[in-house]
């Protein structure tokens, strides 16, 4: 895809990577560039970061699923970008346009106190709320309008291995990442335990920060929403108390049908080009996975949960480090046994969300099937977790469960009848669909 080839510059014109048209499934196997807090800001307040017009550039490929460029800046209008034109950062401030950033402001775009994870896409991006573009038409010049209002809606996910929030707004029919951010706060995955007051306390501060972040970004509407390990604690009512007096916000524990739903809608609502015919989505998170069937048009149709995470598996099973193979046999043997006997639709084509289905795009590429999945194991099962980390720029607690989420991944691909394929959205896109809906965006 030669258009991509343009973006493969970095701010210091180092080549990231060199692509033949044929090879674009190699993006997947490719540590992303580093997100660094301090050069950032300080290169804004010497003006100079540039920003290349092709960067800006339409791509109405399937990669563009990545839902980034690599400085982390879209066409505002994909629909009908074409060449785009340079902005310095001072024209933009000087243009007292809304939300630009004048070289004095640089300090707000990182935080000295925030995660970065470059799997996690941006923490926090900056939109051209101008920019010009050649019309492919009529060779002539026009700006983009700057005066469209764009909603902007907030999910926090309380899940058993991490608790994450994404601020997302709806843009020219499709939904825009305006930040995200996640720590690893590992629940525990044993059902019918209680969560630990500590733990409780950790959540709590740490959703009541998410909280305030979401509302710096101007959003309209939050919802907190917890997962199986909340669902199946046995203090579930006194955390989800907890939190919402942290947070000042209702805590809305979801059952396995809506972890079911949020996720397709996710799934497929964030898709650049509509599946036809029906569609499967599996969501492997870290106490409990979710199997859904449906359609673009009519939505879920079949779905089924279990009681079966990547965090239960990994704890019950992977106490080596990195895992053996009989360590390996029993999680698969589990897992075959959970989905024994079920008799799931076949979809014409399936995607993977969640976690585990994320993380893997870094190892194995962005195809999860038994070729993939079983190299995907031969990789983990030859170094220590935080080698692997390391390696491929991945948190060490999520390394520790990565092996029992794709063999839940395989078993899912097994019952589907295809592979998977990896998703850019997933049940915190759903929830955000759902929020500016309610709010008529």
């Amino acid at each position: 895809m030669p258009a991509l080839l343009a973006a493969g510059q970095a701010a210091h014109d180092v080549v990231l990577l060199v692509l033949e048209p044929h090879e674009p499934d190699h993006l997947g196997r490719v540590a992303r560039m580093r997100i660094q807090r301090r050069p950032v800001p300080d290169h804004l307040a010497r003006r100079q970061v540039a920003v290349e017009a092709a960067a800006l550039q339409d791509d109405p490929e399937p990669l563009a699923q990545r839902a980034l460029t690599l400085l982390g800046v879209e066409a505002e209008h994909r629909d009908v970008a074409a060449v785009a034109g340079a902005i310095a950062l001072e024209d933009l401030d000087g243009g007292r346009l809304p939300g630009a950033v004048g070289p004095e402001q640089a300090e707000h775009l990182a935080a000295a106190d925030r995660e970065v994870d470059a799997a996690d896409r941006l923490v926090l991006s900056v939109g051209l709320a101008k920019s010009v573009h050649l019309d492919r038409r009529a060779g002539t010049h026009r700006s983009h309008h700057a005066k469209l209002r764009c909603v902007r809606c907030a999910c926090i996910d309380i899940g058993s291995n991490t608790t994450r929030l994404l601020v997302a707004e709806s843009r020219q029919g499709r939904l825009q990442e305006v930040l995200a951010t996640r720590a690893f706060t590992r629940l525990g995955s044993k059902k019918g335990g209680a969560i630990p007051e500590e733990k409780i306390d950790e959540v709590a501060e740490l959703v009541a920060s998410q909280v305030r972040m979401a509302h710096e970004c101007g959003v309209e509407a939050i919802r907190i929403v917890a997962t199986a390990a909340i669902r199946q604690a046995a203090n579930r009512e006194a955390f989800c108390e907890v939190v919402s007096s942290a947070a000042r916000l209702p805590v809305i524990v979801l059952s396995g049908d809506d972890e079911a739903r949020l996720a397709f809608a996710g799934a497929t609502r964030t898709l650049h080009h509509a599946p036809l015919g029906d569609i499967g989505v599996v969501d492997v998170g870290g106490g409990s996975s979710e199997l859904v069937v449906g359609t673009m048009a009519d939505g879920v149709s079949w779905s089924a949960s279990f009681r079966v995470g990547s965090a239960f598996l990994a704890d019950g099973y992977l106490h080596s480090d990195p895992p053996s193979v009989d360590e390996l046999d029993h999680v698969r043997s589990h897992v075959a046994g959970v989905f024994e006997g079920l008799e799931a639709p076949q979809p014409d084509v399936a995607y993977a969300v969640g976690g585990s289905a994320t993380s893997l795009r870094r190892v194995v590429g962005a195809e999860l099937d038994r070729t993939t999945l079983a190299h995907g194991l031969r990789v983990l099962g030859a170094a220590s977790a935080h080698e692997i980390a390391h390696r491929y720029e991945l948190h060490p607690e999520r390394v520790r469960v990565l092996p029992a989420g794709m063999l839940l991944l395989d078993e899912a691909a097994r019952v589907f009848g295809c592979p998977l394929r990896i998703a850019s959205g997933g049940l915190r896109e759903g929830v955000v669909l759902e929020e500016l809906a309610a709010v008529g965006s």
